[in-house]
């Protein structure tokens, strides 16, 4: 079903309302496509072969109506305004608020003007847009009017560009380009719809691009009968919102007002009544993308001659009878069903399974189609409809079967929040079944992909409220409810990690879904392949465990009768266990992937618009890991309850399986702005109920906790302390005794006179050789400062005292070397960098062997790490890397510092001469 409507690319409206209804008025496609979509479409979109059948085909189908009548006509003409429209002048001089524009555009005029006229409307609009930006520029360049040929006539009045005081006119006939762009042919809808493009050349930042035009006529399906909508603010500011409606006098009218819009002007003229709505400095307003999409705080005015959905019911039920004598083949195929089962049940299933296998999907919403069905027997002929051919088929059916059953218009988007919209046809964007089984009502929806299950365990369609067909209809009527639409899901999760954490673990998923959630999965099944599916699942867990790969083909198993599908998958990670280098211990997070996703936060907390959630959600997660018989677990207990949600997790540990049960229900399918803050902070302490994180005791990683147990203020141990101690007076009075070491400097080098060239300043690539000074130093010291923690005296014992699980007899060694090391090259450092900056003679040998020392530094660590099996564990590829780039380093520092005759004019002063004031020479060498 497709409501057909004038739209511009300039026009920037983000009503709530008309951004969903622009999106889904002109299909049933939407529902459909959310469950599955045909075989012969490939990965949601269709081939090229199957798309332009569907191009050829519509047009042949097309094509003989549009070469008849009015719509022989050119579809289009240039012309004046109708003399009943009101002119208005845009203020071109009006400023743009700054912290609303948004696109580099601003509105300053939004007209819309409309009057009826017996069996037809004239809807007149006028536009004018500044561009404030390049942005702007190219948003505004492009006037672009959709209408449809088959009911209306374009009549284009004016396009102009105004740049200060003077006016280009833009509109001649060469300039208007007519494409029939069907937006919606790859959802599998053709509504013959076409857009007029006038591409605007010569626009600069800002102009003023300014447009009117009306269009004449109306969809004959809805036999004369208005109905329409003013929206009174947009998500972008507008300096001047105008909205006129003539309205035949003695003509009944329903105008109903939402969200606080300004009440009309009225006045009598020529036989009409006159409502105007006149707002100036419209501001914006945002809505947020994740708002639910009846959320509709925009002002606006609903106007129309339909009283109540009484009203509206008896407008559709002509176009949704059964036909008296069904054709042919609707007789054979009712033959059919009716000799292979006597059940009404069995009758009903039968019927909807057919007409959702044998019937695909393909609407052809041209002219008065885009909400009149076509004949059963014409769609059985074809073989192809839309939900409304769909639904008639299937209504004739059951009928013919013996059945009660009528058609019912629901919104698939807003739901049940039309409730309070003005009645009219317009608040409808699909079509379904309601039949009857004794006292049971039952929501059918013949364009979900087939359907699996008895009437008990059959997903019935749920869209909250719906209109039902039928003669006594005056109301909306609820839905199947909540339990409909139940995303009922049971996930089992073993993950096999018994073999310690050397060995690849086992994580093995099953997952069983029920209803409306079997339905879905099944029809993703049946729209790609398997291998692709298992694509898409693996990268799914890779997100979360980084190693992890296929093991074996994932299975599956449908039990149609019970509506119960069954997909097992086989996964192996390889680095289940990882390393923390924080912790230094090996560590392993359980997650739960798919209750995760419930538990994710919103987008944002501070917010005008209220939040949409996923609703109805019954989730059961088991988690089991196993274990060797050696840990020792207390698994916590967790409750979460809030208004929307509740979450339940229960632990235990039985020797050897960790078993976590998992339960999250929600509540509600959205939360009041105000509330979400609250919502967002009850998800955070699921979140950290379903945290959990194993830490895996093997020798290394018990060294490396109880090295991490130390802190900086514990004691150390008495020899760590002896010895260090030693180590820095040691190094110190060393450090002293070498500042004053005063060797004579090198003889300066010759200029080409033969005359020594004068000493220079610290310079050139001697600054680099300062940086990497000051980074050594740092790097040292952070050293010592992570050292620190295993010298305590209870790490110290656990890794130094025979009998314990850490222990190793080159532990203590090694430690020690550690310290001294440490101390010696810090000491080394400071030593060097002061002698580098008072310019010694002694600074090259000194830097030379400081070098030298850090790379045997290096080597000999390593050497000791690689004796001792946890700790060479430990040693990551970072680490050997970085070795290997230090002795590149160092040979290449020293060899500079043997042949640079800048640091042979550099270092120059003696310990006893006076030194002079420093200098610094910026030029290389």
């Amino acid at each position: 079903m497709s409501i057909h409507s004038v739209s511009s690319s300039a026009a920037g409206r983000r009503s709530g309302l008309a951004r969903r209804l622009l999106a889904g008025l002109s299909s049933c496609w939407s529902t459909w496509v959310s469950n599955g979509v045909p075989t012969w479409v490939s990965n949601g979109v269709p081939t090229w072969a199957s798309t332009g059948w569907f191009v050829c085909l519509a047009i042949c189908l097309v094509a003989p109506a549009a070469a008849q009548g009015p719509a022989a006509a050119p579809p289009f003409s240039i012309g004046a305004a109708p003399p009943w429209v009101q002119p208005l002048v845009a203020d071109l001089s009006a400023a743009a608020p700054p912290q609303q524009v948004a696109q580099g555009v601003y509105y300053l005029l939004a007209d819309h003007q409309l009057r009826v006229e017996g069996r037809e409307r004239v809807s007149y609009r006028h536009m004018a847009v500044k561009a404030l930006s390049e942005r702007g520029v190219e948003s505004i360049a492009n006037v672009e009017i959709r209408f449809d040929p088959a009911f209306q006539r374009l009549t284009l009045h004016a396009i102009n560009v105004r740049r200060g005081p003077q006016l280009i006119p833009k509109l001649s006939a060469s300039a208007v380009r007519l494409l029939q762009r069907e937006k919606e042919l790859d959802a599998l809808i053709f509504d013959g719809s076409q857009t007029a493009h006038v591409f605007l050349d010569d626009v600069r930042v800002g102009d003023v691009v300014e447009y009117a035009y009306s269009l004449r006529g109306d969809n004959p399906v809805f036999g004369g009968r208005q109905f329409g909508r003013f929206d009174l603010q947009w998500h972008a500011p507008v300096a001047r919102v105008h909205a006129r409606l003539l309205w035949p006098q003695g003509r009944a009218l329903h105008l109903q007002r939402y969200n606080l819009a300004a009440a009309p002007t009225v006045n009598e003229a020529g036989g009409y009544l006159d409502h105007r709505w006149d707002l100036r400095n419209v501001a914006a307003r945002a809505v947020e993308s994740d708002a639910p999409a009846w959320f509709d705080p925009y002002p606006a005015v609903q106007w129309g001659e339909f009283k109540d959905w009484q009203a509206v019911a008896r407008w559709a039920q002509p176009l949704y009878r059964v036909p008296d004598t069904p054709g042919p083949r609707v007789r054979a195929e009712l033959a059919r069903i009716a000799a292979a089962h006597a059940d009404p049940a069995e009758r009903l299933l039968a019927a909807l399974r057919f007409v959702q296998r044998e019937v695909r999907y393909l609407g052809v919403e041209v002219g008065a189609n885009s909400h009149a069905p076509n004949p059963p027997e014409l769609v059985l002929q074809r073989r192809f409809g839309d939900c409304k051919d769909k639904t008639l088929l299937t209504v004739t059916l059951l009928r013919g079967l013996g059945l009660e059953a009528h058609a019912a218009l629901v919104n698939t988007g807003v739901r049940q929040g039309i409730e309070h919209w003005q009645p009219s046809p317009g608040a409808f964007n699909h079509v379904l079944v309601r039949a009857r089984i004794g006292r049971d009502l039952l929501w059918l929806d013949p364009t979900h992909p087939p359907q699996q299950g008895t009437l008990d365990t059959l997903a019935q369609a749920d869209h909250g409220l719906a209109l039902v067909i039928d003669d006594s209809s005056d109301a909306l009527t609820p839905m199947a409810g909540d339990m409909a639409r139940m995303q009922w899901r049971e996930v089992h999760a073993l993950i096999d990690a018994s073999r310690g954490g050397d060995a690849p673990v086992d994580y093995t998923v099953k997952t069983v879904v029920e209803g409306a959630a079997a339905d879905a999965l099944r029809a993703q099944l049946a729209s790609q392949s398997r291998e692709a599916l298992q694509k898409n699942y693996v990268n799914y867990y890779a997100a979360r465990y980084p190693g992890v790969e296929v093991a074996r083909p994932l299975e599956v198993a449908d039990d149609a009768l019970s509506n119960r599908f069954t997909l097992t998958e086989f996964y192996r990670i390889r680095d289940f266990w990882r390393r923390s280098p924080e912790d230094k211990r090996l560590e392993a997070a359980i997650l739960v992937p798919e209750l995760q996703d419930y538990l994710r936060q919103p987008n944002s907390r501070v917010r005008e618009s209220p939040l949409a959630l996923n609703h109805p959600v019954d989730l059961v997660h088991v988690t089991e890991v196993r274990l060797s018989p050696d840990w020792r677990l207390r698994p916590e207990q967790v409750l979460v309850n809030d208004p929307a949600f509740e979450f339940q997790r229960t632990g235990t540990w039985d020797g050897q399986t960790l078993t976590f049960n998992d339960r999250f229900r929600s509540r509600r399918d959205h939360i009041a702005a105000a509330d979400v803050a609250r919502y967002a902070d009850k998800l955070e302490e699921a979140r950290r109920g379903v945290s959990y994180t194993l830490y895996y005791n093997d020798a290394a990683a018990t060294a490396a906790a109880a090295g991490a147990t130390g802190r900086m203020g514990d004691g150390p141990h008495w020899l760590a302390a002896v010895l260090g101690t030693l180590g820095v007076l040691g190094f110190i009075a060393l450090a002293r005794r070498i500042h004053r070491w005063d060797p004579a400097p090198p003889p300066p080098p010759l200029a080409w006179q033969g005359e020594p060239l004068p000493p220079q300043g610290l310079g050139g690539w001697l600054l680099l050789v300062a940086l990497g000074l000051v980074l050594s130093t740092f790097r040292v010291g952070q050293s010592l400062v992570e050292l620190w923690p295993s010298l305590g005296a209870g790490t110290w014992a656990a890794l130094t005292t025979p009998g314990q699980e850490a222990y190793h007899p080159l532990w203590a060694p090694a430690l020690l070397f550690a310290l001294l090391a440490d101390i010696g090259l810090l000491t080394a450092l400071a030593l060097t960098l002061l002698l580098f900056v008072q310019r010694r003679s002694s600074l090259p040998k000194v830097y030379i062997v400081t070098m030298v020392l850090m790379v045997l530094v290096v080597v000999i660590d390593q050497g000791l790490t690689h004796l001792i099996p946890a700790a060479a564990e430990q040693v990551t590829t970072r680490e050997r890397g970085q070795m290997l780039t230090s002795l590149f380093s160092t040979a290449l520092w020293v060899t500079y510092f043997l042949r640079s005759q800048r640091v042979r004019r550099t270092f120059v002063q003696r310990h006893r001469a006076p030194m002079p004031p420093l200098v610094v020479d910026q030029s290389t060498g």
